[in-house]
């Protein structure tokens, strides 16, 4: 039986997921193989899912309404709010950004100009929508990512018939670090789970948004890169977008960057929103300054100078989002215990499980910190 609700959060949810990342995801593919960086989906899919679905039975189990940090803060105390918090701004910010530069691109490659130039026009046009009220960002996802969604089908279905096998074909297990950074960043949508939950009546519905969302979102990020790494192979740029157009022809270029500026957009709104909430809700600050504050950090870097649209993602994924998910696994397990509500759904502690994935997340930040020294 179709229900909205479930719907509007699944979307607001994959509004979030399929954003900046999603463009990267096909270069760092073609870079490791497309075999490699299969494996690698398949196994950060089920990573990202299990802390998902941690997080939103840590928001159900809580009776104050919060984000991340305050959540943190109850959970974890004091100091834990601080270090979720830097890892937050990391993870946040560092996505803004490259929503920003990633746009510019896309908006100069279709009518010209300084892409620095339309990527302050972006911060500032979709800057509009964050400021309002959570009914105004959840209307805007509900119709804009059904939107974005039927237009990566339709560029997928094009690009399809130009596929060669041969392009697909590569696989390399000393590979595998390549995508870990790109695809932790591009698969992760924790930050929006708490206003999932608060546009679900149904909490039960949660649970079950979460799943189809990760699902939904892997599984285009697949047919995405397999359409553009196939068609591209080792031509694919770091924006895979404009290779691909360049590649198929001028009515390709238009399709694949009017994507990108919606992908861009709707994500840019679901981080920046959620971002706003951060300080509404957990620093008590009021919506403008809120806003503002959302707003001006990647303003000032985008005019500090050029930074490289995957790195950016890189260390966001890996450090950013790295640091917030060990967060979100331990809360899980003292939730569980401290929590105030019985939630509407239970994720089963699984120690060793945990365990496992606070290694891969450990190894990844200690390997991004040891690479950038280097």
């Amino acid at each position: 039986m179709f229900k909205k609700e479930l719907w509007v959060a699944v979307f607001t949810f994959v509004g979030l997921i399929i954003g900046a990342g999603i463009f990267a995801i096909p270069y760092v593919f073609s870079k490791a193989g497309f075999l490699t960086g299969l494996v690698d989906i398949a196994i950060l899919s089920l990573v990202i899912l299990y802390v998902c679905l941690c997080y939103g039975e840590i928001v159900l189990r809580t009776k104050e309404k919060h984000q991340l940090t305050g959540l943190a803060e109850k959970y974890l105390g004091k100091e834990g709010k601080w270090i979720v918090f830097v890892s937050i701004l990391v993870s946040l910010y560092g996505a803004l950004m490259a929503y920003a530069i990633g746009a510019g691109t896309a908006l100069t490659t279709l009518f010209g100009w300084e892409p620095i130039y339309w990527s302050v026009i972006f911060l500032l046009v979709f800057g509009t929508v964050i400021f309002f009220r959570l009914k105004v960002f959840a209307a805007f996802e509900s119709i804009f990512t059904p939107l974005k969604l039927l237009v990566i089908f339709i560029l997928i279905m094009l690009a399809l018939p130009f596929v060669k096998s041969v392009n697909l074909m590569s696989f390399n297990v000393s590979l595998l670090h390549i995508p870990y950074g790109v695809l932790l960043f591009a698969l992760t949508g924790f930050s929006v789970i708490p206003d999932m939950a608060s546009e679900l009546k149904d909490k039960k519905l949660l649970k079950k948004a979460i799943i189809i969302g990760i699902a939904l979102s892997a599984v285009i990020y697949l047919l995405f890169a397999f359409s553009i790494v196939g068609v591209l192979g080792s031509k694919t740029s770091e924006i895979g977008t404009v290779a691909l157009g360049q590649e198929l022809g001028n009515y390709m270029v238009w399709l694949a960057n009017i994507f990108a500026i919606l992908a861009l957009g709707t994500a840019f709104v679901a981080v920046g929103f959620t971002l706003k909430e951060h300080y509404v809700l957990d620093y008590k600050i009021n919506n403008k300054l809120a806003l503002f504050a959302v707003l001006i950090v990647p303003l000032v870097f985008i005019f500090l100078g050029k930074f490289s649209f995957v790195k950016i993602i890189d260390v966001s994924g890996i450090v950013g989002t790295g640091i917030a998910l060990l967060a979100i696994l331990i809360m899980h397990t003292r939730a569980i215990k401290q929590g105030d509500l019985e939630p509407a759904y239970k994720i089963k502690n699984y120690l060793l499980v945990k365990g496992l994935i606070i290694l891969l997340l450990v190894i990844g930040i200690v390997y991004e910190f040891f690479r950038t020294l280097g």
